[in-house]
């Protein structure tokens, strides 16, 4: 018991001592002290029976003084024991569950310390990234030059950075905070555009902000700019917010202004164009006219001298019809010209017979060319009755001029015209045995007034093939070039249209 209660102080004296510990020192010594006494009790009971303490010494008879006294109470020294016994289990397992309870709170506190210490890195991770991506954003804002902006319908609050102050050159300390501010400097004929655009837009989210107006600057003149936004929705429970940017839009204004005087230009001068290419030829066809009856008049009425001064007249007047056929034939290509680039180039297709129009071309081209009817140029064709839905006039034109360009290449040897009509498509190839086109003239042989190599020496205007390629666009065909060469060149029209078969 002695020694119990010693362990039992130096226990209770340790500051390091855990409370669990101490209540477990304090039911093992509990529990040693009432064992102690049990025995010794039980211990004097049997001296006394035994006759061993009757002259005991001063401690001897103490203690069988003391475990006699204990001895006629064994049944309640029991009884303690056992309450002291239980009271010591309870402590070991209160005990027990505290060190389990403390330990499984000591491990939590570790798992939330070192969950702690991660959401700080990650914390410091989005700082960081927060702090990149905002300067990475003023950044851009800088070199794009605009000025940011923000309105609050509800508090017709109204931000705009301080960039807009160098774009107007105004003071750094001006500020605009309201719509009725910043409509003080807008031009009066954007007013009201401003209002019903800036209305429109707060109205639904769907609805994009995009104004070209003008503001006016510190000097008093005035700056294109581009107000761009949207209304984007905050937060549960805030309202809605207008926000975009203020572009300096002044170069792209001045450069749609000049590209707009432009085209003004372009129209008038293609008006004048097409008003001088009629006066011209309205006004040279009469004289031209003039010049040839007096020449067949002169041929007429003229009395030769001799055979001399005969073939001398007759050259005189082969070489007027000749200059005034010539000037017939480039009045009637400007004017064929003018015609397909303006308006008026507008394909009437009817049902025609293919073959009568390519007859009536060889005609025309041979008489061009004052050459004696079925000479040179020959046609090739299985569908002489077919009929297709074409313009009359344009698919004349297309070829008329593709043999007249045959002929004039060709230096007098055979030209083919091949004709054929399938379902829904009419091809025309020309073919001549003309020198070729050079690989490096072909991309521009359907442009106006190109002249290659070859036709330098040979007399036109360079407008044939760029009025057949416009006239055969017209009527929604293609013409192109299929193959040249040293042997001659094909060129060929090809029209997607209805055809049919007739009887002739």
């Amino acid at each position: 018991c002695l020694l119990a209660f010693r362990f039992l102080r130096s226990a209770m004296a340790s500051a390091q001592t855990p409370h669990w510990s101490r209540l477990l020192v304090i039911g093992v010594t509990l529990g040693l002290a009432a064992s102690g006494m049990h025995y010794s009790a039980m211990a004097g009971t049997a001296f006394q029976d035994a006759g061993l303490c009757a002259t005991p010494p001063t401690l001897g008879q103490d203690l069988t003084s003391l475990s006699s006294a204990f001895g006629e109470h064994v049944g309640l020294a029991t009884a303690i024991f056992l309450i002291l016994l239980t009271v010591n289990i309870t402590g070991i397992v209160v005990a027990v569950f505290d060190h389990r309870l403390e330990d499984a709170n000591r491990k939590r506190a570790e798992a939330l310390a070192l969950a702690n210490e991660q959401l700080n890195v990650k914390a410091d991770q989005l700082t960081d990234e927060l702090a990149l991506e905002k300067s990475i954003f003023e950044a851009a804002v800088d070199a794009t030059q605009d000025c940011l902006w923000s309105w609050q319908p509800k508090t017709q609050a109204l931000f705009i950075s301080q960039h807009l102050n160098s774009l107007l050159g105004t003071n750094p300390a001006y500020t605009i905070t309201s719509l009725e501010e910043l409509e003080v400097r807008l031009h009066p004929k954007d007013l009201k555009g401003f209002r019903q655009a800036f209305k429109k837009t707060a109205e639904s989210p769907d609805n994009q902000l995009h104004l070209k107006v003008r503001l006016r600057k510190a000097q008093g003149d005035w700056l294109w700019v581009l107000i761009r936004g949207r209304r984007v929705h905050r937060v549960q429970g805030e309202d809605d917010v207008l926000v975009g940017a203020i572009s300096n839009f002044e170069a792209q204004q001045k450069s749609e202004d000049e590209a707009r005087q432009l085209a003004e230009q372009q129209r008038e001068l293609a008006i004048l164009r097409s008003r001088l290419v009629r006066i011209l030829s309205h006004e040279l066809k009469t004289p031209l006219a003039v010049i040839t009856a007096s020449a067949d008049l002169l041929e007429a009425t003229s009395q030769p001298r001799d055979a001399r001064h005969e073939k001398k007249v007759a050259s005189y007047f082969t070489g007027i019809v000749e200059a005034v056929e010539r000037i017939q034939v480039i009045l009637d290509h400007a004017l064929e010209f003018n015609q397909l680039e303006s308006l008026d180039a507008i394909a009437k297709p009817q049902w025609c017979r293919a073959a009568s129009l390519c007859e009536e071309a060889i005609k025309w081209a041979e008489q061009a060319q004052a050459l004696a009817p079925g000479t040179l140029v020959r046609m090739a064709s299985a569908a002489l009755t077919d009929e297709a839905m074409v313009d009359p006039r344009f698919f004349g034109l297309v070829a008329q001029n593709l043999l007249s360009n045959a002929i004039k290449y060709s230096d007098g040897k055979p030209v083919e015209l091949q004709l054929h009509c399938s379902s829904d498509l009419l091809s025309l190839d020309v073919l001549d045995q003309g020198p070729g086109i050079p690989e490096a003239e072909q991309g521009r042989l359907f442009k106006a007034f190109f002249r290659g190599e070859a036709g330098s020496s040979k007399p036109g205007t360079g407008l044939g093939l760029s009025i057949a390629a416009r006239a055969a666009q017209a009527m929604g065909g293609e013409l192109r070039l299929v193959t040249s060469g040293p042997k001659g060149s094909r060129f060929r029209l090809e029209i997607t249209c209805p055809t049919r078969s007739t009887q002739a």
